[in-house]
């Protein structure tokens, strides 16, 4: 049964392109213009080229008609044989030719080397330029199928073409539905419903506005005029003649009642205000006044493209339980009119709703429905998006593996239709992906794989989030001076391209990187830098973040009360956005300082709070984090027992999720205890093993740190030594002054000491001060001073358990026995005399 309002949304559009279609062949006159005219129903097709035909003769036009040859198929053949028989094309009078019975040529090859069909698309071809000698405007007829092949098999030609003109079977549902769905089997050959060159519009509104009449063909020409400066607009000023363009357009149309073509504009001027996204209340003014023009006329495709335009801009605005309601009216219209694409296209935006609103079941399903309608109707670009987006989905839900291999069948779609962005963008996801499952080296290969890409196709936003992804790996990867350069790069693209929230991100990232490396009051300004961006953007989420990360650089400095202070003022921000994970690990932030304030029982009432939020949410990783932290509070209460038990509960958690870096810092906690319980032999296993854990997996840091204990529990300080010069290269290697400073400090210099090395042991304290000088560390610095003044004002006999001590010691010893012999022999004389 036919539907009325579907039959009525084809007779309105084929109207259109019929009009469309009359002003580009009155446009056209003196010149060549190859205009393709689809339409697969024989009757509809006849039908329009006698109104054309009767119109322009109305006008003074010549009209003609020529067939293509099954025996010689040759565009250009047929043309000059016309011309050579008719004399007013000779004398290049108005004219337009139509050319038909491209359609009726054999696609099989019976027993010639080519097919109809195949020498037919050759000859368009190779002998473009031959065709330059007709000027005249050519409308070439032909069916989808057709249409298809030819832009596949003569690019060239394809090229030149002047307009694409798409007529509709005014017929079923069922047959709307069918032509819907091939009109998006190609990306080679999509639908354009204009086509002038813009020279041409120009020059043909000139010439309409000279006779001073305003007429509906000049609201047409003004449409087409705004579609082309939007096709082709590189500059501010082309942007703005095109929206001056459609404001005509909407002006003409509006005089003379054009509803449809009214809404249609509007429409199109909505999409170009919300295109930058800096006008986006114009654009949803826009959206609007051509909804209620599409509801008012009928035109329930018009109504459903605009509502998800309108759910667009609700989503960019972050009103996304509106939005949501526009998708779902826009999808209802698809479904009940047939336009799967319309509808696959919904169905995508409602999952990426979904996905920011948290409900990431849901939104896969919708995923999933795209994905099924997109392979149904051969679009492998949206087909890409989609796997795309569903495997960012799956990293979500921790489902890495499904998630590698979606993106992987995306980079393959991506590579083969030639989108050099959608390949950018899935080899950055891949990263990603890659670098949380701790395979940095792969990670790096694919985002440098992607950066290549962004450069070249100069996506700077893309290249600015990439420098920062590399930056991030190399930052785990302990080479931090190269991540400083990476996320200074990243900075800069950001602030050149006003992406206030990447460079706020990028801030904190950099703060980060000056923390580890102890310089501090650095690190305290770039994370102030970055709350004021987040608290002028509003992102309180970010302000949350970034309170926090000051509130660790002040506890750090020592400063407990104002990190104190700041981390409260972060967990007052998580707990009103419900923020959970935010909050558990800030109540952990806050034990920790309550530890270091000793307020330890205040400090494990904060533990066990941030505990039940991490089993609570299911976050095994901050679980086990915050079951360590707990047994060194326990530890330092001498209740080692039970931290042992805690750090073995976290020791399961780290080899279940397969947190190595966690595995090897927990089994140094054991061997911190162990030690402590002067169990050395099960101590210095456990730190064998740690060892093994932080080399396998490039922690350096970790490395230096259990060598470090290895040098403290040598019996021969010439060992120690070894040891500990081993760490003190490691932590100078990854640019780690504070533990340089450390080690100098408390370790080097007590075995130098004690080995007597005291000119060495004062040169290792001036070092350690140096060090901690430069990161404006006061504690280490005063020590340092401290226990250089110590050791010159004491003699070396003085001087500590010191090797000299020991000679000194031995050669009493000595003499005591020589003077003992002497007075043995001395009375066993005088005896024996």
């Amino acid at each position: 049964m036919t539907k009325i309002d579907d039959v009525n949304d084809d007779v309105t559009e084929n109207q259109q392109n019929y009009l469309k279609l009359i002003v580009a062949l009155e446009a056209s006159q003196g010149i060549l213009n190859l205009l393709i005219a689809v339409c697969d129903d024989r009757n509809l097709r006849e039908n329009l080229i006698r109104q054309y035909e009767t119109e322009l003769r109305q006008q003074d036009f010549l009209t003609y008609r020529v067939r293509v040859r099954n025996q010689d198929p040759s565009l250009r053949y047929a043309l000059a044989q016309l011309v050579e028989k008719e004399s007013d094309l000779q004398q290049a009078k108005p004219a337009v030719i139509t050319v038909l019975g491209v359609d009726e040529l054999l696609s099989v090859k019976l027993d010639a080397p080519k097919s109809e069909q195949d020498r037919f698309f050759g000859y368009l071809q190779w002998t473009r330029e031959a065709l330059r000698q007709f000027r005249f405007p050519i409308v070439l007829w032909l069916t989808e199928p057709i249409l298809v092949r030819l832009a596949e098999r003569a690019p060239d030609f394809w090229s030149w073409r002047g307009g694409v003109f798409w007529f509709t079977r005014e017929s079923t549902t069922v047959e709307r539905e069918n032509i819907s769905v091939s009109r998006t089997l190609s990306t080679t050959a999509p639908k354009q419903t204009g086509g002038l060159p813009l020279e041409e519009i120009l020059r043909l509104i000139e010439q309409i506005e000279a006779q001073g009449k305003e007429s509906p063909i000049l609201a047409t020409l003004y449409d087409s005029l705004a579609q082309a400066y939007q096709q082709r607009y590189d500059s501010p000023q082309e942007r703005e003649m095109a929206i001056e363009a459609y404001e005509k357009a909407i002006a003409l149309q509006t005089k003379f009642g054009l509803k449809a073509d009214l809404a249609d504009s509007l429409k199109k001027l909505g999409n170009l205000y919300f295109e930058l996204k800096d006008e986006v209340k114009k654009a949803e003014d826009c959206y609007q006044q051509a909804l209620e023009i599409y509801q008012e006329i009928g035109a329930r495709l018009g109504e459903a493209n605009t509502l998800k335009a309108i759910g667009d801009v609700l989503q960019f605005l972050d009103r996304r339980s509106e939005a949501l309601e526009r998708y779902e009216q826009a999808l209802a219209f698809y479904r009940d009119i047939g336009d799967h694409l319309g509808e696959a296209n919904t169905l995508i935006e409602i999952g990426d709703v979904l996905q920011f609103l948290g409900r990431s079941s849901e939104a896969l399903e919708s995923y999933e429905q795209a994905l099924a309608f997109y392979r149904d109707i051969g679009s492998r670009l949206g087909e890409a998006n989609t796997l795309q987006a569903i495997g960012d989905v799956l990293q979500f839900l921790d489902r890495r593996s499904e998630a590698l291999e979606r993106y992987e069948q995306a980079l393959a779609f991506y590579r083969e239709i030639g989108d050099r962005l959608g390949e950018a963008n899935t080899l950055k996801a891949i990263g990603d992906v890659l670098q949380f499952l701790k395979r940095s080296s792969e990670a790096l290969e694919r985002y440098e794989q992607a950066l290549a890409f962004y450069r070249d196709i100069g996506a700077r936003l893309g290249e600015a989030n990439t420098l920062k992804a590399i930056g991030d790996v190399l930052q785990f990867l302990d080479r931090r001076s190269e991540a400083l350069e990476r996320y200074e790069q990243a900075l800069a693209f950001y602030r050149d391209i006003g992406d206030r929230l990447g460079e706020a991100n990028t801030l904190i990232e950099i703060g980060d990187v000056l923390q580890f490396l102890k310089r501090s009051p650095e690190a305290l300004e770039h994370y102030e830098q970055a709350l004021a961006f987040y608290r002028d953007i509003g992102d309180r989420l970010g302000e949350a973040n970034t309170l926090k990360a000051i509130g660790d650089v002040l506890q750090f400095l020592k400063r407990s009360p104002e990190a104190l202070e700041h981390y409260e003022q972060a967990l007052a921000f998580y707990r009103d956005i419900g923020d959970r994970l935010g909050e558990a690990n800030t109540l952990k932030a806050i034990g920790d300082v309550l530890q270091f304030l000793k307020r330890r029982s205040e400090a494990l009432e904060r533990y066990e709070q941030a505990l039940a939020f991490y089993r609570d949410i299911g976050d095994r990783l901050g679980e086990a984090n915050t079951l360590q932290a707990i047994g060194d509070v326990l530890q330092f209460l001498d209740r080692r027992s039970e931290a042992l038990e805690r750090y073995e509960q976290a020791l399961a958690f780290y080899r279940d999720i397969g947190d190595r870096l966690g595995e090897a810092n927990t089994l140094k906690a054991i061997g911190d205890v162990l030690q402590f319980l002067d169990r050395r032999s099960e101590a210095l296993e456990r730190y064998e093993q740690a060892l093994a854990f932080y080399r396998d997996i490039g922690a350096r840091l970790g490395e230096a740190n259990v060598l470090q204990e290895f040098g403290k529990l040598q019996d021969d300080p010439v060992q120690g030594l070894e040891y500990l010069q081993q760490a003190q290269n490691l932590f100078l290697e990854i640019g780690d002054i504070y533990s340089q400073s450390r080690n100098l400090l408390y370790f080097i210099a007590k075995v130098q000491l004690n080995m007597g090395q005291r000119d060495a042991a004062v040169d290792s304290l001036h070092q350690a001060a140096e060090l901690a000088t430069a990161i404006n560390y006061e504690p280490f610095l005063e020590y340092a001073q401290s226990k250089i003044a110590q050791i010159t004002s004491t003699p070396l006999s003085a001087s500590g358990e010191g090797l000299g001590v020991r000679f000194h010691r031995g050669w009493v010893k000595l003499t005591f026995i020589c003077v003992g012999i002497v007075a043995f022999f001395c009375l066993w004389f005088l005896l024996h005399r």
